[in-house]
Order: C-alpha cells, then structure tokens, then sequence
C-alpha cells in the first residue's frame, strides 16, 4: 500500500517566531486528523508536517 503525501511549509505569522509556528503545525496537524489523515511532525518549526492523503493500492 503506498501513500500520496502532502509536506506543509508552516511559518508562524506576523512574528514568525518558534511559538507562533508551533501554533501554526499544531492546528494544521488537528485539523488534518479531525478528518482522519495521519499526520508525521516531531512538533518542531523546524520541520514540515507531512499528511498522509490517501491508500492506494498496487
């Protein structure tokens, strides 16, 4: 089973700072498994969340 993947560039604004993209990755991450999308993030702006979208089969 494969997966197409969505990788999120987050940037935290007015500010950008570490808080507010932090903020940012969290409500995305919610919002995608609110619709049941697994999603991988380590929690730090320094890294996109990726969503997992879809199962497809070979």
């Amino acid at each position: 089973m494969r997966y197409a993947q969505l990788n999120l560039g987050i940037w935290g604004a007015d500010e950008g700072n570490y808080k507010e993209t932090v903020a940012v990755g969290n409500q995305a991450k919610e919002a995608a498994e609110s619709l049941d999308l697994p999603v991988h993030w380590n929690g730090q702006s320094e890294y996109r969340p990726m969503i997992l979208l879809k199962h497809f089969r070979d």
